[in-house]
């Protein structure tokens, strides 16, 4: 097999840091326009969500870190999942796990679900 699912996992963790980095930014720009003293003592429905959805997207950030360490350390020529032979690109059962959850996404293949 290939190194095509990791590639493609590549390109899926990309997509989500770029869509957190940009909610993160957005729930910054908020929290700070909320702090500015014309809008002390407004009404301004749900203001206390976005400390909340600040730190859900730090923890995203750190989540999808983790993945790439886990993507670089399952490199086909560094590990082995089944305790014998190296895993070859697509085979890893670990790579396949993490796809799973984004199996609706374009270029998902099947045979890269889990064993």
């Amino acid at each position: 097999m290939t190194h095509e699912l990791t590639a493609w996992l590549t390109k899926q963790i990309d997509d989500a840091e770029t869509r957190t980095r940009e909610l993160l930014y957005w729930a910054q720009q908020t929290i700070l326009t909320l702090k500015e003293p014309r809008l002390l003592g407004k009404e301004i429905p749900g203001w206390y969500h976005w400390p909340a959805v600040e730190r859900a997207c730090t923890e995203r950030l750190a989540e999808l870190a983790a993945m790439r360490q886990i993507l670089a350390d399952h490199a086909a020529d560094v590990h082995r999942c089944d305790g014998g032979d190296f895993a070859t690109g697509d085979d890893c059962p670990i790579k396949q796990q993490m796809a799973a959850p984004h199996a609706a996404q374009p270029g998902y293949r099947t045979e890269w679900g889990p064993q």
